[in-house]
């Protein structure tokens, strides 16, 4: 219990931090979006800034409603959390499957977002496309491996039988994984257009319904 509360401490310290260096920063006049650069700067703020050592911002996803961030660990090379910048605020989020099911960076025990920091800022995110925030394909899996969790391959299985029934013409594409989930691009004719998570224990889909059209993607080092 202790630790779960550590964690969840400092989940919301990191929050506070994210949403400081955002307002920090020179944004465009009203109606004009960030650019990938100014985007850039914010992301890495918000990781050097984390209070965790040794990650880098890795993947920055453009969108009409948001950037969407991956932050890795430079030891491992694997996803650490995820979050969001607002495209004309410059404001932070962290990914709503980031803060429920990341098991180091930002899981929180299921007791669901402390105190309505989600809730006041998106409104209707809990409704939309494929079920919501809170929709996907909530079908337990039956291809987990002897130590109770997905492969990568069997995350991607998982993910485009979602994409077949909810999607079709779609394809699970480039993935990276966190302590806990793997977060998949969904693909058309081999260009993304969406993004959705697997849980590596329990194979439940949660599509992102929140980032709007894709502009655009950088890797970064």
């Amino acid at each position: 219990m202790k630790v779960r509360w550590t964690v969840a401490a400092s989940l919301m310290a990191l929050i506070g931090l994210m949403s400081s260096v955002a307002l920090a920063q020179s944004y465009p006049a009203p109606g004009r979006p960030l650019s990938m650069r100014q985007a850039e700067t914010i992301a890495r703020q918000v990781v050097d800034q984390s209070g965790y050592k040794g990650l880098f911002v890795a993947h920055i996803m453009e969108f009409d409603n948001n950037f969407y961030v991956a932050a890795k660990d430079k030891s491992s090379g694997e996803g650490a959390f995820e979050f969001l910048i607002d495209r004309y605020t410059g404001f932070v989020h962290p990914e709503p499957q980031s803060m429920m099911w990341n098991t180091r960076y930002g899981h929180i025990g299921g007791r669901g977002y402390p105190g309505g920091y989600y809730g006041g800022y998106y409104g209707g995110m809990m409704s939309g496309a494929y079920g919501g925030m809170m929709g996907g394909y909530y079908g337990p899996t039956s291809t987990a491996s002897r130590s109770g969790t997905l492969s990568i391959a069997q995350a991607k299985e998982q993910a485009q039988k979602f994409l077949d029934a909810q999607i079709p013409g779609t394809k699970a594409g480039e993935s990276i994984k966190f302590p806990g989930y793997y977060t998949i691009d969904v693909t058309r004719d081999g260009k993304p257009i969406g993004m959705l998570s697997v849980n590596a224990y329990s194979g439940q889909v949660w599509y992102h319904s929140w980032h709007g059209t894709f502009i655009t993607e950088e890797d970064l080092h």
